[in-house]
């Protein structure tokens, strides 16, 4: 999945109104491994709002962080496996490949 980018708007959002107080909830989102928070920060970053400056490193700090996250979520699912015995709802044997 590729980061939503730059072209997602914060504009007339609540996020937007409320960017400074959100921060600290949306570091701590991205530190807990949640893409929309890292998502959003970087967005945050990017166009700035609410007094929050604009800091290109610390929005490719966190598409960064959101790109890992992703990442991790994609492999883990490629990992997933059918166990032997598993029957789909119609049941009928799954088979383990």
């Amino acid at each position: 999945m590729e980061f939503p980018g730059p072209e997602l708007s914060l504009k007339n959002s609540l996020l937007q109104k409320e960017a400074k107080k959100a921060i600290p909830y949306l570091e701590k989102g991205c530190e807990l491994n949640s893409r929309e928070c890292c998502a959003n920060l970087a967005i945050l970053y990017k166009k700035g709002a609410d007094g929050v400056p604009v800091n290109e490193k610390l929005s490719r700090k966190f598409v960064t962080k959101y790109e890992d996250i992703v990442r991790a979520e994609t492999e883990q699912v490629d990992r997933l496996q059918f166990q032997e015995g598993v029957e789909s709802a119609a049941g009928v044997p799954l088979q383990h490949q």
